[in-house]
C-alpha cells in the first residue's frame, strides 16, 4: 500500500528543496541571497533541479510495476486513507506556494504583464487546505486501519468533539480577556469580508479576528487533535490496568514504553496543535501600529505599552553623508564601519508597561495604514507616567549593503510568555523623528512550547525501548 505514493514524494521533496534553493540563489525572483550576476552557476542550478525531477520520475515509472502494493484501500473511514488524503493536502500546499511564487514571473513571460499575489491572497487559498490537514490530523487516530464502524466512530469521537467544543469556548473567553474589543457575536459569526472577497470587492482584511472561520475552526480542529488523542490514551490505561491488575500510574508507563513509535507520533501531533493555536492567536489577536513617528526622547503608546527612542548610533547627518558617498562610489564601507560589510543605522528603545482603558486594534480589523509617514503624532507622550515600569530595551537597526544597493530592516523583539513586543525600525529623518512599526504578539510562547513539544515526541517516538514492536497497531 503507498509505496509508488512514498517512492513518488522522496522524489518531489528532494526537488522541492533544490528548487527553493534555486528560487532565492538564481536572482529570478528578488533575494539578498543571489548569485548576483554570475549567469552561468544559475544555469547549473537549472540543468541540475530539471535532471532530479526528470531522472527520479523516469525511474519511478520504469519500476513502476514492480512498486505495486500488496492490498488496495478498503474504505475511505480508515486510518490509512486520513494518511494518504493527510499527504495529499502536504502535497496541494507545497505546489500551490511553489506556483503562486512563480506567477508574477510566468505571466510577465507569457501573458506580458505582471499577475502579483498579496499576501491576504496566499490566507484566502492556504486556509481551507490548513484546516483539512488538521481535521484529518484530529480524526486519524480515532479511526481503524482497515475500516470503521458507525458504533466505533460515535465512541471514538463523540465525546473528544463535546470537549473540544467546550476548549474553543473557553478559548475565546481568555482571548475576550486580552482584546475585549474584538469579541462580539456578530463578528464571531460574520462571513462578510470572505464573501466579499470572493466576490471580487476590495476588502480591508479577509477574517474578522474572532470570525468562526478561520478563528474558530482551526481552534477547535486543534483542541480537537487533543481530545482524540486524550482519550485514546485513556481508554488505553484503563483497558491496560483492568487487564494486567496494575495501579493507573505504572499501567501508564508499561504502555507508553511498550509502544513508545506510536504515542511519540501522537505527541508531535498535539505540539502540531498547540503550535497552530500560538499561531492563529498570535496573528488573528495582535494589535499593529503601522507608521508609528515619534520623535527621539518622546514615548509612543501601543496597546499597554511606551516606546521611547532614545538615542542612535550616531547623528542623521553622519549617516546620510555615509550613504550618500558609498552609493556615489567614492567611498567603501570600510571607510565608516569596522568590521563590517554594511552601513549601520541603529536606534535604541526602551519598552515601559503602562497600562491604560483604550487598547489598540486587533489586526483582522485594523485599518489600512497610511501611504507616508507623517511627522511626529502630536499626541505622543513629552514625559514618562509615573508608573510605568521599565521591562526591556530593544535595538533594532537599518544595514546597507551596496552590493544589492538595498537597506535590510533587523527587527528587535522583547518576548515573554503571554505577549511579545516587536519593533521594526523604518526611517530616521534629519528631525530625529523615528518611523517604525509595533506590533504586540500574544501567546507567542505557544509557538515555542509546541516546537518543544514536537522534538520531545520525536526522540521518544526514535528511542530503542525493549517492547518495541514494529507493524500495524493494534
Amino acid at each position: 500500500m503507498l509505496k509508488r505514493w512514498n517512492v513518488f514524494l522522496l522524489i518531489f521533496a528532494f526537488f522541492l528543496t533544490i528548487e527553493a534553493t534555486y528560487m532565492t540563489r538564481s536572482g529570478e525572483i528578488s533575494s539578498v541571497h543571489s548569485f548576483g550576476e554570475n549567469v552561468a552557476i544559475g544555469n547549473w542550478f537549472r540543468c541540475f533541479k530539471w535532471g532530479i525531477i526528470g531522472s527520479g520520475l523516469f525511474l519511478l515509472f520504469y519500476r513502476f510495476n514492480n512498486l505495486k502494493g500488496s492490498h488496495r484501500l478498503d474504505s475511505l473511514l480508515s486510518r490509512e486513507a486520513a494518511f494518504f488524503f493527510n499527504n495529499l493536502v502536504l502535497v496541494v500546499l507545497a505546489v500551490s506556494v511553489w506556483a503562486l511564487s512563480w506567477l508574477p514571473n510566468l505571466s510577465s513571460a507569457y501573458f506580458s504583464e505582471t499577475w502579483t499575489f498579496e499576501p491576504q491572497d496566499f490566507n484566502l487559498y492556504m486556509s481551507p487546505l490548513l484546516a483539512l490537514l488538521l481535521l484529518l490530523t484530529a480524526i486519524g487516530p480515532g479511526l481503524g486501519w482497515i475500516k470503521s464502524s458507525q458504533r466505533s466512530l460515535r465512541k471514538n469521537f463523540l465525546v473528544p468533539s463535546m470537549l473540544a467544543v467546550l476548549l474553543t469556548a473557553g478559548a475565546y473567553l481568555i482571548i475576550s480577556l486580552f482584546r475585549p474589543e474584538t469579541i462580539s457575536i456578530a463578528q464571531v459569526f460574520s462571513f462578510k469580508p470572505l464573501t466579499d472577497a470572493l466576490n471580487g470587492k476590495e476588502v480591508e482584511g479577509l477574517f474578522h479576528s474572532s470570525g468562526i472561520y478561520p478563528t474558530g475552526y482551526f481552534l477547535f480542529f486543534s483542541f480537537l487533535i487533543m481530545t482524540t488523542i486524550g482519550m485514546e490514551l485513556v481508554r488505553n490505561i484503563r483497558a491496560k490496568s483492568r487487564l494486567r491488575k496494575q495501579g493507573l500510574l505504572s499501567a501508564t508507563l508499561a504502555l507508553l514504553l511498550r509502544d513508545n513509535r506510536r504515542y511519540g507520533g501522537y505527541t508531535v501531533h498535539i505540539g502540531i496543535s498547540v503550535l497552530v493555536i500560538g499561531i492563529v492567536i498570535s496573528s488573528m489577536f495582535k494589535i499593529t501600529e503601522e507608521k508609528l513617528s515619534v520623535r527621539i526622547g518622546e514615548y509612543a503608546r501601543i496597546g499597554d505599552y511606551l516606546i521611547h527612542p532614545f538615542e542612535a548610533n550616531r547623528p542623521y547627518a553622519e549617516i546620510a553623508d555615509a550613504y550618500s558617498k558609498v552609493q556615489a562610489k567614492t567611498h567603501r564601507v570600510e571607510d565608516f564601519e569596522e568590521g563590517l560589510p554594511y552601513l549601520l543605522d541603529q536606534v535604541a528603545f526602551r519598552i515601559y508597561y503602562a497600562p491604560e482603558d483604550s487598547a489598540g486594534v486587533a489586526h483582522a480589523q485594523e485599518a489600512q495604514p497610511e501611504k507616508a509617514s507623517p511627522p511626529a503624532d502630536p499626541e505622543n507622550l513629552k514625559s514618562l507616567p509615573p508608573d510605568a515600569a521599565l521591562i526591556s530595551r530593544l535595538d533594532p537597526e537599518r544595514r546597507f549593503y551596496p552590493k544589492q544597493d538595498q537597506w535590510i530592516n533587523e527587527v528587535s523583539i522583547h518576548r515573554t510568555l503571554l505577549q511579545d513586543v516587536y519593533i521594526y525600525y523604518s526611517h530616521r529623518g534629519a528631525d530625529d523623528v523615528v518611523s517604525l512599526t509595533a506590533y504586540l504578539n500574544p501567546f507567542m510562547g505557544l509557538l515555542y512550547i509546541g516546537t518543544i513539544i514536537m522534538l520531545l515526541g520525536g526522540i521518544f517516538a526514535a528511542l530503542p525501548f525493549s517492547g518495541n514492536r514494529v507493524g500495524l497497531a493494534e
